[in-house]
């Protein structure tokens, strides 16, 4: 059985900066990745702005 991490990394909040931050379902020790992960994210939506996230995404689907 899966057991839940006592302290979890976390993702800013894209609803707004002003709300408290997403809580993820990984252990903290991996925060630094995470925020390597968003940045990379954020590196490659910015390089152009005609590509977003809607419309990466169903390129990246697996089938």
């Amino acid at each position: 059985m899966y057991k839940h991490p006592v302290q979890t990394a976390t993702l800013p909040n894209l609803a707004g900066t002003h709300l408290p931050p997403v809580k993820l379902l990984i252990d903290a020790n991996y925060q630094s990745a995470v925020d390597c992960g968003v940045r990379a994210a954020q590196a490659f939506f910015n390089e152009d702005e005609a590509v977003s996230l809607h419309a990466h995404l169903p390129a990246c689907i697996i089938t």
